[in-house]
């Protein structure tokens, strides 16, 4: 009956399209992913990382239990910042603090300023207006420069980084994807 309407043939011709496209781009994707399961450690966020990673640049923080714990527990019980957000995980939420500390000492180890690559959003770090992160607590910002000769502290998104790195377009907004969707 609708056969003889040129409308109803027309729908059909595009549902034929839609369909050819979906199974096109289904193929594409496929093919993407089977591209990126044989990177092995050369995709373009590997070799930043190795680029950055050196022997040189990894840190192992190992502060005193007993003293750590007491900080921790001021800290949370205060809110001071970082961590306290986390203090009713099952393992005490210890860390944020623990990258906290290692942040300070690696910037007095090495007499630098530090930027923090991290995909943390949570307000025991960061400044936020209607759901968009604006920046560092400031009681981060003013502990760093205190703790570290006036050195400056900054936080941005692996996205941001690899920006900064000269990434391709592509991957950062792959990226930014990504961290949206955590």
């Amino acid at each position: 009956m609708l056969a003889s309407l040129s409308e109803y043939v027309q729908a059909i011709d595009q549902e034929a399209k839609i369909n050819e496209l979906i199974s096109s781009y289904q193929k594409s994707l496929d093919a993407v992913m089977n591209h990126i399961k044989n990177w092995t450690w050369n995709d373009p966020i590997s070799s930043v990382y190795k680029s950055l990673f050196v022997s040189e640049t990894i840190f192992d923080h190992v502060p005193d239990q007993e003293s750590f714990k007491h900080e921790m527990d001021n800290r949370y019980s205060n809110e001071i910042p970082p961590g306290y957000q986390d203090k009713n995980k099952v393992d005490g939420g210890f860390g944020d603090l623990l990258i906290w500390y290692t942040i300070i000492e690696i910037a007095n180890k090495k007499n630098k300023d530090i930027i923090f690559v991290s995909g943390e959003e949570k307000s025991d770090w960061f400044y936020k207006s209607e759901g968009q992160i604006l920046y560092p607590r400031f009681e981060l910002i003013c502990e760093f420069k205190a703790k570290t000769s006036n050195k400056h502290f900054h936080i941005i998104k692996l996205s941001e980084m690899v920006e900064l790195f000269g990434i391709t377009d592509s991957v950062v907004t792959e990226l930014e994807i990504g961290e949206k969707i955590k």
